[in-house]
Order: C-alpha cells, then structure tokens, then sequence
C-alpha cells in the first residue's frame, strides 16, 4: 500500500475518533444522539470544563508551561456564544432587494402620430416675375414680365409659363394664381404715390 495513503487513512480515522470522544451539547438538543446521550447538559460551557479538567490530570504537565487544568478553568470564565439556529433573519433593504431584481423594462415608444388624412399641399412658390409694364395693343392690357431667362408679354387670363396665371391688373397690383393649388397671390408692382 502506498505510504502517502496510509497516512491519509490513519489522519482521517484519528480524526474521526477524536470527534466521536468530543462532548458536543449542540447535538443533544437536536435529537441526533442516542436515547442514551440525550440526557447530557444542553450548555456546552458547563460540560466542557469538567471533561478537560479531568483529561489535563491525566497528562503530565510540561516543564514551564500552564497545565491544562489551568488553561480550563481560564476558557470556563470565558463567555461561550449562543447561536438560535430559528431566529428569523432581518428584512433586507429595498436597496439590496433592488440590486438582485432584473433591470426594469424600457419605457414603451410613444405611438406613431395619427396620420393626416388631409392631402398637403405644395407650398406656393414666390412669383418668378416682375411686372416691368403694361400696354394694349387693341386686343387687350398686355403685362410685361422680367423673369429669370426671358422678358415677355402676356395677356391678362393667360400664363406664362403653364404654372402662373395673369389675373388682373388693377393699378399698382397684379393679382395672379398658383395653377397647382388654384391659390391667389396679390403682388404690388410699385409703391402707391
């Protein structure tokens, strides 16, 4: 046999044997010991002292050191704690609750604005011309319009260029409509006197 393993197995059962010759008072109040062991005391402290005492005078004591009977009397004064394995455990903080909570979910996306049902309409563009004067020829006031390529003449009622048509002409006003929208615009062609 291996020696490594038969120290382990002569480790663990001097272990186990020095725990089974231990007097623990926990156990009896348990139930886990026989019938027979349950009438030891339930505190520990007063059944500790008695059993270590009568061990130390057993053993001889070293040369300038404390006997073990000494050193069990001093651990008797020493107060043993007492745990209550049934106290209820104090109610945690909604912090440390909030901490092992899942994320809270995302706010929910406004919903989409209501659609408009009314067409749009294109807004209407400023008239490309300028009125730079008028005329009639006997068919009728003719405009004359600058624009942006060409100057012409237009009839009142016609349009110059299929977008604009020429409305009236009253004075210093020239009144003329968007064709896309049927939307009137009433520009001043100079300033009144």
């Amino acid at each position: 046999m291996n020696r490594a393993l038969l120290a382990a197995l002569l480790a663990s059962a001097a272990a186990a044997g020095w725990l089974a010759l231990g007097d623990d008072g926990g156990d009896a109040a348990d139930g886990l010991l026989p019938a027979s062991r349950r009438g030891a005391p339930a505190n520990p402290s007063s059944a500790r002292p008695a059993a270590a005492a009568a061990r130390a005078a057993a053993l001889p004591a070293p040369a300038g050191r404390a006997t073990a009977a000494t050193s069990a009397a001093s651990a008797a004064t020493l107060p043993m704690p007492t745990w209550d394995r049934h106290a209820a455990w104090p109610d945690a903080s909604a912090v440390a609750l909030a901490a092992w909570q899942p994320p809270a979910p995302p706010p929910a996306p406004a919903p989409p604005p209501a659609p408009n049902t009314e067409p749009t309409r294109p807004p209407v563009p400023p008239f490309p011309y300028k009125l730079i004067g008028q005329y009639d020829d006997g068919r009728g006031p003719q405009v004359l319009l600058a624009g942006p390529q060409r100057t012409q003449a237009v009839a009142i009622g016609e349009s110059p260029d299929r977008l604009w048509r020429i409305d009236r002409l009253d004075g210093a006003r020239l009144t003329v409509t968007w064709l896309a929208t049927g939307e009137t615009q009433t520009i001043a062609t100079r300033s009144p006197e």
